[in-house]
């Protein structure tokens, strides 16, 4: 098994980060992704409907899909995959 990287968003473990096979590899906790799913949808904090947000969480999902494919991609060297951005 390769080692694991915890990672935290303040006090809140979000997810690990791992190198598996020559790739970085990040998977979120299920609790996170439940906790982020219910603030998104929760229609007392007003993120709910919003077209601000919504066009906000599409933005993001879409760079998480390029970081994904980027890291999933063998690079020449690691120099090339963190100064990518």
């Amino acid at each position: 098994m390769a080692p694991e990287l915890e990672v935290w968003l303040f006090a809140d473990r979000i997810g690990t980060l791992a190198l598996v096979e020559g790739r970085l590899n990040f998977r979120y906790t299920p609790a996170w992704l439940s906790t982020a799913r219910k603030l998104q949808s929760s229609p007392g904090h007003g993120f709910a409907g919003s077209g601000v947000v919504e066009r906000i969480v599409a933005l993001i999902e879409q760079r998480c899909a390029l970081t994904i494919r980027r890291f999933s991609e063998p690079a020449a060297n690691a120099e090339d995959v963190l100064t990518d951005f």
